[in-house]
């Protein structure tokens, strides 16, 4: 079992994998001094899992001429066929055996000289997911992309809102995560969504975060976002209403009820009013609709209701399999 596992999904990055393989493995340096100084762990063992999902370009190439070169530096080169971000945190969260993990995009535009303090803050059982926050540093400056700084802010105020949360960065892909985190993380994500789904997962479950903030520079001249503003943008905008659907059920259907029982109030108004002054009801069809709409809002709600206690039920045996999976880490420790 590795103590610490930095996983470092790679699509089309072979401008830019390799400096960010060298800037973690200079930081390792400084890292491992000061675990050595503050656990006094001698034996401390790190690896760098490079996940290349399916790239085109010498991604694969360049990376395995590097571990060619760098034994010493323990990295190891993997495929994930499933095209998508989603799916390839998916697979190394099920496959890699570690104490802590840490999840870092192979773009090379995050400083990982807080690696070391998002390691301690998890060590130390301050957290079980620590972001590398951007934004409040360097991002929006460095960023050139209006509609990425928008959609940040955009997601960042919905779930905070929504969730009672105080997140800084959303969608940072600069994260650090403890063992109960990741062996408890049901992914559902495919693409970038997966950022939003972690947010969210440790809001609904009460999984302490913490923010650090970290430097932002933008891609290197040749280098391109495999992000789609528009089309990525809408699925994490989707993926919010779904987990507000999955893990708010009482405010999604009290809402979704509220407007049906509205619209019904509204049309039917009238034909009482009219059936009151003249005793005959003018509109059949319209009566049938209305009290149809009624009926509709009243079952979302109580459908509401239902699911809120099926989610409570939820975490009830979200807390034994934390237990379960505290239980196996201090049995391999």
């Amino acid at each position: 079992m590795d103590d610490l596992a930095i996983i470092i999904p790679a699509y089309n990055e072979e401008i830019s994998i390799i400096d960010t393989i060298i800037a973690i493995v200079e930081e390792l340096k400084f890292f491992d001094y000061m675990v050595k100084e503050t656990y006094h762990n001698n034996d401390f063992k790190t690896t760098i899992y490079v996940y290349n999902n399916n790239s085109s370009d010498d991604t694969v190439k360049v990376v395995e001429e590097y571990i060619k070169n760098n034994k010493d530096n323990n990295i190891v080169l993997r495929d994930c066929y499933r095209q998508g971000k989603g799916y390839v945190i998916k697979q190394a969260f099920s496959e890699i055996e570690a104490k802590v993990y840490c999840m870092i995009d192979g773009d090379n535009t995050y400083s990982v000289d807080k690696l070391f303090v998002m390691y301690d803050l998890i060590y130390k059982k301050k957290a079980d997911m620590v972001i590398g926050d951007r934004l409040s540093t360097s991002y929006f400056k460095e960023n050139k992309r209006p509609f990425h700084n928008f959609g940040n802010k955009l997601m960042k105020n919905s779930i905070n809102k929504l969730f009672k949360t105080n997140y800084r960065d959303i969608l940072s892909g600069f994260r650090m995560f403890s063992y109960k985190f990741v062996k408890t993380f049901p992914i559902t994500s495919s693409g970038f969504s997966i950022e939003t789904e972690m947010n969210i997962h440790a809001a609904n479950y009460d999984l302490k975060t913490i923010d650090v903030a970290i430097s932002y520079k933008d891609r290197k001249e040749g280098s391109y976002s495999k992000l789609n503003t528009f089309k990525d943008g809408f699925k994490v905008i989707k993926k919010l209403f779904e987990m507000l659907w999955l893990y708010k059920p009482i405010l999604f259907y009290n809402s979704l009820g509220l407007i049906f029982i509205l619209l019904g109030i509204i049309f039917i108004s009238p034909i009482i009013i009219e059936y009151c002054n003249i005793g005959i009801v003018p509109r059949f069809p319209t009566l049938i609709v209305s009290c149809f709409s009624i009926f509709i809002g009243i079952i979302s709600i109580f459908i509401g209701q239902i699911q809120a206690g099926n989610n409570l039920r939820q975490k009830q045996i979200f807390e034994l399999k934390c237990l379960e999976k505290e239980r196996v880490l201090h049995i391999n420790e």
